[in-house]
């Protein structure tokens, strides 16, 4: 199952969207852990996404929910035609016991490893694309 919605890449359409994606995690999954684990990782890709993807707002995001019953994987990709850019690509900012030697920035990419399973980023055509998957 996988459902997809359009938004605007804006700060004013940030709750919407997390009500939509709170919404498809409620109605499957129960133990609110995980569902506020996996809400963050995508808070964090949303917010990086409104503040740096697009250089002329407005943007937009296209969110898509997926469930694979089978194995289940709950998935969300985050789609938008910003420029291009692969959070994986960032280093983690946290070293052990280095704290204080980091700079400012990479911790909402380190939340978001943190927080699920895995992350794919691609580039297909003009669109980033970032899959969040977690497991069951």
């Amino acid at each position: 199952m996988e459902v997809s919605r359009l938004f605007f890449a804006n700060l004013s359409e940030f709750d919407s969207m997390m009500q939509w994606v709170r919404g498809h995690l409620r109605a499957l999954v129960k133990d609110s852990s995980f569902i506020k684990q996996f809400e963050l990782a995508v808070e964090e890709a949303l917010v990086n996404i409104i503040t740096y993807a697009y250089s002329h707002p407005p943007g937009s995001i296209k969110i898509s929910y997926a469930f694979e019953k089978e194995s289940g994987k709950i998935s969300i990709t985050l789609q938008d035609e910003g420029v291009p850019f692969n959070p994986l690509e960032v280093s983690e900012p946290i070293k052990k016991n280095q704290l204080e030697e980091c700079t400012e920035g990479g911790f909402g990419i380190f939340f978001m490893r943190k927080m699920t399973d895995s992350i794919l980023y691609e580039r297909v055509g003009e669109s980033n694309v970032l899959v969040l998957t977690k497991q069951l």
